[in-house]
């Protein structure tokens, strides 16, 4: 009777399997994506979730001399990637990659899916990245719209945010600030947009 009781209790409080969609918004502005520019979101899994799948759902197009791959991943830590002005030092391990090759994306932009499976995140801090070996040439990149970046699941399953871009200078009330929501929100909320190098709005 006591290890049916425990095994019941282990199912009440076992984690509940659960996917979340990442977007932005269309309407802004032509961010690329390429050798020295990647795009990166820091998220937190609330307790009591496992995430299995990941989607990214992006406005995206590709220059005229595009061969390199574009690629949404997932970390195991905040900025997964560590990329600065490309070169990489990853944060954390990639625990989950959707790839879209040059012949999946057009010139024009449009809604793009990647999808990642099979996941079994538990409680803790990660991130997604949009990144691409792609020359930084004008051409030969890609292209998506950055703004406005949100997620949807069935439930409160992560929390997101953003604070300014890595080149922006953060102000330093910004940061009492940030520090003083940390101490009263018990570190609810864990995300973070990062830009790195020299983006450039784009109209191919």
């Amino acid at each position: 009777m006591v290890g049916i009781a425990l095994l019941l209790g282990a199912a009440g409080i076992a984690a509940q399997a659960d996917t979340v969609t990442f977007t932005t918004d269309i309407t802004g502005a032509n961010v690329q994506i390429d050798i020295l520019n990647t795009e990166t979101y820091d998220f937190v899994i609330n307790p009591g979730h496992t995430l299995t799948d990941i989607f990214g759902e992006f406005d995206i197009k590709k220059g005229n001399t595009a061969t390199e791959d574009i690629l949404f991943s997932v970390y195991n830590d905040f900025n997964g990637t560590g990329h600065v002005n490309g070169t990489f030092t990853p944060n954390g391990i990639e625990v989950g990659v959707a790839t879209l090759t040059p012949a999946d994306v057009d010139q024009n932009f449009g809604n793009k899916e990647f999808a990642i499976h099979s996941l079994n995140l538990l409680p803790g801090n990660y991130s997604v990245a949009l990144h691409s070996l792609a020359s930084d040439n004008g051409t030969g990149q890609y292209f998506f719209k950055n703004q406005g970046f949100t997620s949807t699941s069935n439930g409160d399953v992560i929390n997101i945010g953003t604070v300014p871009s890595a080149e922006t200078p953060e102000p330093s009330g910004l940061l009492a600030g940030l520090g003083f929501l940390g101490t009263i929100g018990g570190g609810i909320l864990r995300a973070r947009r990062r830009r790195f190098a020299h983006r450039k709005g784009a109209a191919l």
